[in-house]
């Protein structure tokens, strides 16, 4: 039984290698695509096309919905928060609190790094910046994959 436990985690990280690679390889691609150039049905260059932006209720929207379908936030929230939780106080208003204060946290945390992306929104959007910053996460795709392909 050990055995197979071994095989199957073997497995699951070569099959990981393997994902992170196309990623990357696919990301490369892309990037590569567009510094040569690559037109559109219209035959277009959209290589200096402006991002386009969404409302900012659609992005908060998207954003919840994203976290609310993790439910590694939750796993954590139970398994860490207990801990804090001092001997005889109520345990249930005492998590809650908690993680009330780590909501308000969080929400302080991303609203930061929203407004600095924001800031940086005409550097970000420009083609060149773009593909620079495809290429460099294709190849620490490439690259996380190959160093789990070796160690797994």
């Amino acid at each position: 039984m050990a055995a197979m436990g071994a095989m199957l985690t073997t497995l699951v990280a070569f099959l990981g290698a393997a994902v992170l690679l196309v990623f990357g390889a696919q990301t490369l691609w892309n990037a590569r695509k567009k510094k040569a150039g690559a037109e559109d049905a219209d035959g277009a260059d959209d290589a200096d096309a402006p991002v386009t932006a969404r409302s900012s209720w659609a992005a908060y929207r998207s954003g919840l919905l994203l976290n609310l379908a993790n439910p590694k936030a939750a796993v954590f929230a139970m398994s860490f928060l207990p801990q804090f939780v001092p001997s005889g106080a109520p345990r249930l208003p005492f998590i809650i609190g908690l993680a009330a204060l780590w909501a308000l946290y969080e929400v302080g945390y991303y609203g930061l790094y929203v407004w600095c992306v924001g800031r940086m929104k005409a550097v970000l959007s420009r083609a060149a910046v773009r593909r620079r910053l495809e290429q460099v996460s294709g190849g620490v795709l490439v690259l996380l994959g190959v160093r789990l392909a070796v160690e797994g």
